[in-house]
């Protein structure tokens, strides 16, 4: 079945998101120096359009919709979603604070950072796949193509007070070109 036209979304901002974090992983590999440069602009991708952008979509738009057909968030796949948003945030928090350190090339701060983004990405990675599958679940059950599309603009209208589309192209630039650079760099380890 066709997933909803906002699902269908989401689960590119998750395809955008995990991208991101491939090159991070890769370019965070222990027996490499931490490129402080590349660091800083996915940490920055994953503040903007990973919080700013696509938890503000579910934050703000489909958990309170989800709400409105009697789905609980107090308790349930919701609050776990919204306690994960949380402690991203949180870690997300010390990855930056730990940064202006990074240039002083410390051993414990590239270590301390390498564990922080480690942890991160894995919440991540769990929180994406649980997404996914409440998601599919849900639009197959609550959300149909003129619910979804209602959603998608509601949150068009929304979300240019947060992120600017100049902005978010931008973004989705520097996600296409992690993504181009994780294949290159794979398809160099099959030739070696």
């Amino acid at each position: 079945p066709m997933l909803n036209p906002f699902v269908a979304e989401l689960s590119e901002d998750h395809f955008q998101i995990e991208v991101v974090l491939d090159a991070l992983e890769r370019e965070l590999a222990p027996t490499l120096p931490i490129p402080e440069p590349f660091l800083s602009q996915a940490i920055q991708f994953l503040h903007e359009f990973g919080d700013e952008y696509h938890h503000f979509k579910e934050e703000e738009v489909f958990f309170p919709f989800l709400a409105s057909q009697g789905v609980r968030v107090e308790a349930g796949p919701i609050a776990r979603m919204l306690g994960d948003h949380a402690e991203l945030r949180r870690l997300l928090a010390g990855i930056v604070d730990l940064l202006p350190l990074l240039r002083k090339q410390e051993q414990r701060t590239a270590r301390a950072l390498r564990q922080l983004v480690s942890r991160y990405v894995r919440l991540l990675r769990n929180h994406i796949e649980e997404e996914e599958s409440m998601q599919y679940e849900l639009s197959q059950s609550l959300l149909n193509e003129d619910t979804g599309l209602m959603l998608s603009d509601i949150v068009g209208r929304r979300v240019a007070n947060r992120v600017s589309a100049a902005r978010l192209a931008e973004l989705r630039s520097f996600a296409a070109a992690c993504q181009q650079h994780v294949e290159l760099d794979e398809c160099y380890s099959l030739a070696k």
